[in-house]
């Protein structure tokens, strides 16, 4: 695996993740965070959300002026689900995935 796919793997990890070339540094997120889950680091030119901290409320992704904050959706593997005659179960509330 190329050390590109593994960050790239890192990043996508939690409900809530940074795409990293949309972000310009404006730390709109930062200070909407409630829980204070979001890591300015010198030593790269994006935020990193703490999925250890997040609670996946989603005020950072709606403050984001370039849509760099992305929420993860299983709308697909569930409308897939569906489709092919499965019960699904779906939780739409991100606070408690």
């Amino acid at each position: 695996m190329k050390k590109q796919n593994v960050m790239e793997k890192a990043l996508h990890t939690g409900v809530i993740w940074v795409e990293p070339d949309p972000c310009i540094l404006c730390y709109a997120c930062v200070r909407e965070c409630p829980a204070m889950a979001i890591e300015v680091n010198a030593n790269v030119d994006h935020v990193t959300i703490l999925s250890e901290r997040c609670i996946a409320c989603g005020s950072c992704y709606a403050i984001c002026p370039t849509k760099a904050i992305r929420i993860r959706s299983d709308l697909d593997a569930v409308r897939t689900e569906l489709k092919n005659g499965r019960k699904a179960c779906a939780i739409i509330d991100p606070s408690i995935a």
